[in-house]
């Protein structure tokens, strides 16, 4: 995947893909420069767009998925990302495991290092990322310092409707007309739409920023699932390796997700299958010729419950992934 560089002199440009999958995404995103991990939360086949507008300053995100995600990992360090989801569609959506309330704004804060999100089935977020430096260079207009504690301690910013969908409308992407200075503009008037909405004058309802902790037992089975996506492992090496007990990672799991860690564990290297299947490429730099070469590389012993699993969560055979990726 061709890597998207946020260069502030380069020229406007709107690009866009389909992606079939989870782990697709997440190349995108480290296209970018976020660490970040996408997993597919949800069962059936995968149907996702991602559209990007790079220009001046400003760089416009849109995403659209058929299927709930679920995004955890590394901000890149030189953007701030506002958020918001253009749909009703919300009912899944949680933001560091809260549900989001409607025309809010997320992914704001400065202090926070980490994402970690979860959309709903059918969801189109729109994301605006804005270099550090302007955002200082923001802080500097605002006097009262309300511009800056809002964004040094706040992530969720909960708008006036007229202000949610000012913002929404400069989130989206455009073909800029004839002789428009269109991304430009766009990022003058969007840092101006920011400067009043968090004003000390303006109605909108501030969230502080989550506690890392929260959810750091969260976080570490997502990482760890990543890391030992090759490994079939009982839920005692689990809890033995993230120091931790059965009771509390079940507990925590099934009400940050709805599941218990043992599908996530699982549905992580399922996709893992799923994305090298979905190229001749990647199973030939494997060195697999079959699909239960690769089925047995990330720790799936039995076939048939392979194969079941598989459709359960993607909607079709492994088979049918490959012979696409071989069309």
């Amino acid at each position: 995947m061709r890597p998207l560089h946020l260069a502030e002199s380069q020229p406007e440009l709107i690009t866009g893909r389909r992606f079939k999958s989870a782990l697709e995404l997440t190349g995108f995103w480290r296209s970018l420069g976020f660490d970040l991990n996408c997993v597919q939360m949800t069962p059936g086949e995968l149907e996702g767009s991602v559209l990007v507008e790079r220009a001046s300053c400003l760089t416009l995100v849109s995403i659209k998925c058929n299927q709930s995600l679920l995004v955890q990992g590394q901000r890149n360090p030189r953007f701030v990302a506002f958020c918001l989801e253009n749909t009703s569609q919300t009912e899944m959506h949680r933001v560091w495991g809260d549900p989001i309330p409607p025309n809010s704004l997320h992914g704001f804060c400065t202090g926070l290092t980490e994402a970690f999100f979860q959309t709903t089935p059918g969801s189109h977020l729109s994301i605006g990322l804005i270099p550090i430096e302007r955002i200082k260079t923001l802080l500097e207009l605002d006097p009262s310092g309300s511009f800056l504690e809002a964004f040094e301690t706040c992530n969720t910013a909960v708008l006036p409707a007229a202000d949610f969908q000012r913002i929404r409308a400069l989130l989206q992407i455009t073909q800029p007309k004839p002789n428009q200075t269109g991304n430009q503009l766009t990022l003058d008037l969007l840092e101006a739409q920011l400067l009043e909405t968090f004003s000390d004058q303006h109605d909108a309802h501030l969230g502080l920023a989550p506690s890392p902790h929260r959810h750091a037992l969260i976080r570490e089975l997502v990482r760890f699932a990543f890391e030992n996506s090759t490994s079939s492992l009982t839920l005692n090496q689990v809890c033995r390796s993230i120091f931790t007990s059965s009771t509390t990672i079940t507990v925590s799991c099934r009400e940050v997700f709805g599941v218990g860690p043992m599908n996530l564990l699982k549905w992580v290297r399922l996709q893992q299958v799923q994305y090298v299947l979905q190229s001749r490429v990647r199973m030939e730099s494997m060195g697999y010729t079959s699909i239960q070469d690769v089925a047995v590389h990330y720790g799936f012993r039995s076939r048939n419950h392979f194969a079941r699993d598989y459709r359960q969560l993607f909607g079709e055979a492994p088979k049918k992934t490959l012979l696409r990726a071989a069309a």
